[in-house]
């Protein structure tokens, strides 16, 4: 069961706290330490390294929003040098997005890192934009597709869109009265290849296959956000019927 976490670095620390203290080892206050407080000499003991594909690959397939702040921070941290803040995770996207699309980033407005802000505003071309320049990426393509959720299969659209199983890689949003999918939609070169599960036990060649870049965003919507799901599921259905070879 999937529970949310208000603050866990403390929690972090109680955890551990309880395991030493269970090993024998006695913890005194846990809290969190003010900026003035000293920093006690110390030696590592354990470091443990995070590869960014997982990061990555919780925050996507699943929408966990806390991956995403701190993804969003970590590149504020990155290009500023200070310390990771909404401000300047704003600004390392906006330099990103620059450096990818060009002007058309000057119409994305940034607030957080998880998209739960309403002060966040998006286009489905820049995004489409942006799907476009990280698939012809050679270095980063695959490892951003597989990052996705894959219809079928595995993250947020596991249950969705079966019938086109391992084709369609989404990463999906919402907020109350938002509903977002976007992503990719493989269709094989080989019209014997297309069938319902022509992809679910094999890895697809993107130089086998068209590529789709899609991004479909709802806003006040009054349907239910099921009926609404559907709708998204048909229109990527409907590309997949036009598009694929006869």
């Amino acid at each position: 069961m999937n529970v949310t976490v208000h603050d866990a670095p403390i929690l972090f620390g109680k955890i551990l706290a309880e395991r030493l203290f269970k090993a024998g080892i006695a913890v005194g206050e846990v809290r969190r330490p003010n900026s003035e407080d000293p920093l006690l000499e110390g030696k590592d003991l354990h470091i443990v390294r995070t590869p960014i594909s997982i990061v990555l690959n919780r925050c996507n397939q699943n929408s966990q929003n806390l991956y995403a702040e701190c993804l969003f921070k970590r590149t504020g941290r990155k290009v500023t040098g200070a310390s990771g803040s909404f401000e300047n995770g704003a600004a390392g996207v906006r330099l990103f997005l620059q450096k990818q699309i060009g002007t058309a980033a000057a119409s994305v407005q940034t607030a957080d890192g998880s998209v739960m802000s309403r002060k966040n505003s998006v286009t489905a071309r820049v995004i489409t934009d942006l799907l476009g320049v990280m698939h012809n990426d050679p270095k980063l393509s695959k490892v951003y597709r597989d990052s996705l959720a894959t219809a079928g299969i595995d993250g947020t659209i596991d249950d969705r869109m079966v019938e086109l199983k391992g084709r369609v890689f989404g990463k999906t949003g919402y907020i109350n009265g938002v509903s977002c999918l976007s992503g990719y939609l493989f269709i094989p070169n080989n019209p014997r290849g297309t069938g319902a599960n022509s992809a679910a036990d094999a890895e697809l060649d993107p130089k086998e296959c068209r590529v789709i870049a899609f991004s479909l965003l709802f806003n006040d919507f009054s349907p239910s956000l099921s009926v609404l799901q559907k709708l998204q599921d048909d229109i990527v259905r409907k590309l997949d019927q036009e598009l694929r070879p006869r």
